[in-house]
């Protein structure tokens, strides 16, 4: 694709859109619009293009991952925080941890998130998706989205994981492996934690079972770079194909529709903030959001779709009265309890000099420590089953085999991101996470300029149930970290001066001897996103008010628009939710092209040798159905 860059990308509005104000013949059109170019925007622009029938946009706000070094380099995603391909986002205050703002990264870049997380590969436990197609989501339960996992994965065995171990698949485009380099540390951990009731098993990627100790498994391919969706699905090959063009550095402000608001026809988008000038393109079939569990409900507001009342509120026309748009978000919280370690961990690798002999080595080889995606090993494991007998059960308890709380090792001191600046003493990180939680948030707008960012509410522990889960998960953290063999390579106590809340401490001091109320203290004050918002578009049935797009992720009451991305999970996955979000696009990259097949076959750009109007109703064309009329 001619770009006139050395990166991947189209810097320059004009040679793809037109300007805005063109009318008719004059508006450049796409068969399909792909708004976001992230993890599961990545995935879309590949398969939508594959048989050359289809031409497609995509819409990147960021630019190529491939021009950010720390994306590539596994251990060093957290430099990329608070950097330009950051969108750098903040919550609001939050009531239940100390009232602090929580920092939120989100990659903005090609690739999205993929570009810029942990690299965790997990598909989940298979009842997640069984419950997402009981609350009528046809076709999403385990048995339908299993095939899709494994088309897009490339299991890369080796000689302490060869495939004959494992539950995954060989010929997708997207490259995962056992954890690429494992800590002593964190191989300790694991053995703790087959002492303390959490089996060690070999993959926690077999559907029977996601409860036990055991390696991650990671992006990361045979080179040691981290294999995101862009680098998997965007290849220079894929680049390269005539019906594919890629426009970056470009903010898409709005949704255009059609004169009776029934259906998404394009996009308007913008390439700097503060700028008059505009550009649209026009979608001859479909319009798809991708922009993740923020961005996307924050568009579709800007557009006119979402909640009648918060959209009168900032005097946005409306388009179509869907409450649950910003409504439904979950999030993963994670707290921490850091310990000063025996062995060698990856804290060296933040220093400038010190991290001189690994970066050689990654270099070189493609290998050591910065082949780390730093959560290296966890415990995954149901309350009900190691809680005691006195103690109540959860709210919800999940069926045996599926977890609902996790416990990450990661060799490095991992408190607030590793952002703050800490003594530099090998350390490791227990991270407890609690996977099924009951507190729900919001997504709401702060204005009505696309260049701000929206209100973003987790609402953490809002609920007395996620509290007690934090607490327990803090509580078995620390019964881990006095279990061998874990406590014979750590040092029990650690400095309390950080966080301040437990400051009254003084000095050092041992986990074990603090209450509940210490313990609730350290949470609270120590705890932070793990990077997985999700639900802010919730798939479900057209009589649920708070669903915004049907099983087809067709948005309810609008034709030629759909979701495609972690926002539309009804309810969140029990585990890392990366690989479930590009099986979602996979699916979603399936069905449109089904839903092609029953319009007959041929995109409305390309029938007759002339383009229709997009907004025009197309007989057979199942979009042209929207499952409910817009309010007025």
């Amino acid at each position: 694709m001619p770009n006139g860059s050395f990166w991947p990308g189209e810097y320059k509005p004009s040679a793809y859109a037109s300007p805005a104000g063109s009318k008719g013949e004059s508006v450049r059109k796409y068969d399909y619009i792909i708004v976001g170019g992230g993890t599961a925007g990545a995935v879309l622009a590949n398969r939508l293009t594959a048989d050359g029938k289809h031409t497609v946009l995509v819409l990147e706000a960021g630019y190529s991952d491939s021009r950010q070094v720390f994306s590539r380099i596994p251990a060093a995603f957290p430099f990329l925080f608070q950097k330009d391909a950051d969108w750098f986002y903040e919550t609001e205050p939050q009531p239940n941890l100390n009232n602090r703002r929580m920092f939120w990264p989100r990659g903005k870049m090609l690739g999205g998130c993929s570009s810029m997380n942990a690299m965790i590969y997990q598909r989940c436990s298979p009842d997640t998706y069984n419950d997402w197609a009981a609350q009528g989501n046809e076709g999403w339960d385990w048995a339908h989205m299993q095939p899709y996992f494994e088309k897009s994965e490339r299991f890369l065995p080796s000689a302490d994981f060869p495939t004959d171990k494992v539950h995954h698949a060989g010929n997708g485009p997207w490259k995962t492996r056992a954890a690429a380099f494992t800590s002593p540390v964190t191989r300790a951990i694991i053995g703790a934690g087959d002492a303390i009731g959490v089996p060690k098993i070999d993959d926690l990627n077999n559907p029977n079972t996601q409860v036990g100790s055991a390696r991650l498994q990671s992006t990361v391919d045979e080179n040691g770079r981290r294999h995101s969706t862009s680098q998997a699905f965007l290849t220079k090959d894929v680049r390269r194909r005539k019906n594919l063009t890629i426009g970056v550095g470009v903010l898409t402000t709005k949704i255009l529709f059609s004169d009776d608001r029934k259906r998404a026809i394009g996009v308007e988008f913008a390439q700097k903030k503060g700028t008059a000038k505009r550009y649209v393109v026009h979608a001859t079939k479909e319009v798809l959001v991708c922009t993740g569990s923020i961005n996307t409900p924050q568009l579709l507001m800007l557009s006119g779709v979402g909640p009648a009342a918060e959209l009168a509120t900032h005097k946005i026309p409306l388009v179509a009265d869907l409450p649950g748009v910003g409504q439904n978000m979950a999030d993963h919280l994670a707290c921490s309890a850091v310990y000063y370690t025996k062995c060698k961990s990856l804290e060296h690798l933040k220093h400038e000099i010190k991290s001189g002999p690994a970066v050689l080595q990654w270099v070189l080889a493609g290998k050591g420590g910065l082949t780390s995606n730093v959560a290296e090993s966890a415990l995954f494991f149901r309350h009900e089953d190691l809680k005691g007998p006195e103690e109540p059960s959860l709210d919800v308890v999940p069926p045996p085999g599926a977890p609902d709380i996790e416990i990450i090792g990661a060799s490095v001191n991992y408190i607030n991101h590793t952002l703050d600046k800490l003594p530099a003493r090998d350390s490791v990180t227990l991270i407890p996470i609690h996977l099924d939680p009951t507190s729900r948030g919001t997504i709401t707008l702060k204005d009505t300029s696309p260049w701000s960012a929206p209100r973003i509410d987790p609402n953490y522990c809002a609920t007395e149930n996620d509290r007690r889960a934090m607490l327990f998960g803090m509580k078995t953290a620390i019964k881990l970290a006095a279990t061998e063999p874990l406590k014979g390579q750590i040092h029990m106590s650690f400095d309390f001066k950080k966080p301040k809340a437990l400051a009254h401490l003084r000095g050092k001091g041992e986990f074990a001897d603090l209450d509940d109320a210490a313990l609730e203290a350290l949470w609270k004050d120590t705890s932070s996103t793990l990077y997985h918002p999700t639900g802010t578009a919730k798939m479900g049935l057209s009589s649920d008010a708070r669903a915004v797009v049907d099983a087809r992720l067709r948005v309810h009451g609008i034709a030629g628009l759909r979701v495609v991305d972690a926002s539309i999970m009804p309810t969140i996955v029990r585990g890392h939710p990366q690989a479930a979000v590009v099986a979602i696009a996979e699916k979603a990259a399936d069905m449109i092209m089904e839903d092609v097949k029953l319009s007959g076959g041929v995109s409305r750009s390309s029938a007759s040798g002339s383009q229709e109007e997009p907004g025009l109703e197309v007989a057979g064309d199942p979009l042209a159905l929207p499952k409910a009329e817009p309010a007025a």
